[in-house]
């Protein structure tokens, strides 16, 4: 008779105890799967910001060389217009040089400027991934 009584309370008890692991196991998978989601989304940022790095320093190089063009070309040609030996025509040729050499430094700029801009759509929500967008 005590083994019976001892059988109906210890029975019920496992049984209890068995639904609580499961409710952990299932609890532990869910918490998981939102793990591997956010590596998931780490690893998405992660990869846009290396890509906005990239592009964004490639237009300050186009920017820096752009400038070095236009200081270089006023310094070589700036410092030849001093000179007073030149005839008109030599020093109007001096003058377009100049304008030429600003202008192709003028263009890297913009063009640098026109990179960095677009540089900034790697955080538009374009380039989310589609499950994420909410």
């Amino acid at each position: 008779m005590k083994k019976i009584l001892l059988l109906l309370i210890l029975v019920p008890l496992l049984s209890f105890s068995q639904n609580e692991n499961n409710k952990i196991e299932e609890t532990l998978i869910e918490m998981e799967k939102i793990n591997q989601q956010l590596q998931s989304d780490i690893n998405h940022i992660k990869l846009r910001l290396r890509k906005h790095h990239e592009q964004y320093s490639t237009g300050t190089g186009f920017k820096h060389f752009g400038t070095a063009i236009i200081i270089g070309g006023l310094a070589y040609y700036g410092f030849s217009e001093l000179k007073d030996d030149y005839s008109s025509t030599s020093r109007q040729t001096i003058i377009d040089r100049t304008h030429a050499v600003i202008s192709v430094g003028v263009g890297f700029n913009l063009i640098g400027n026109k990179i960095r801009i677009n540089s900034h759509k790697w955080f538009s929500k374009k380039n989310m991934p589609a499950d994420r967008l909410n």
